[in-house]
């Protein structure tokens, strides 16, 4: 069935062995499997790469932290309730799509620094346009 007859003589026989040459066989499988771990050990250390468990591989660098996070949750979910006062409907699937869309934030906590003050007023002017409060003038330095 696997193409090998029982004339074949790439593996003998296990009953043809004698006890010596299946211990020796058997340490030789053992000192390869130990050689290879030892290889892939090194390749590992080389590279940095340990057994402690490294922080998100996926942080940004530099994101923000917890409170500014809270914040800006914070912000989604008024803006949130101001439209489901109109629509009657949970519109916060809505308004965090309107965010990933406008700033490419997938989240919260890693939401780069550089748009922290950006999306939280870009929020409140959608909330004030929902609530039909006038929009503030710029300000003009």
């Amino acid at each position: 069935p696997q193409g090998f007859g029982t004339e074949a003589e790439l593996l003998p026989e296990r009953l043809s062995l004698s006890p010596a040459e299946q211990g020796y066989y058997a340490a030789l499988a053992m000192a390869t499997l130990a050689r290879h771990q030892m290889l892939i050990e090194r390749q590992l250390n080389a590279r940095g790469l340990h057994d402690t468990p490294s922080p998100d591989p996926y942080a940004a660098a530099g994101a923000i932290d917890d409170p500014q996070a809270e914040l800006l949750a914070r912000a989604v979910r008024r803006v949130a309730l101001a439209a489901a006062e109109r629509t009657r409907r949970n519109e916060y699937g809505g308004i965090y799509l309107g965010l990933f869309r406008q700033f490419s934030i997938s989240s919260y906590r890693r939401t780069p620094p550089a748009r922290l003050h950006e999306a939280p007023e870009w929020l409140e002017r959608w909330r004030g346009d929902l609530m039909g409060e006038p929009e503030p003038p710029p300000d003009i330095e």
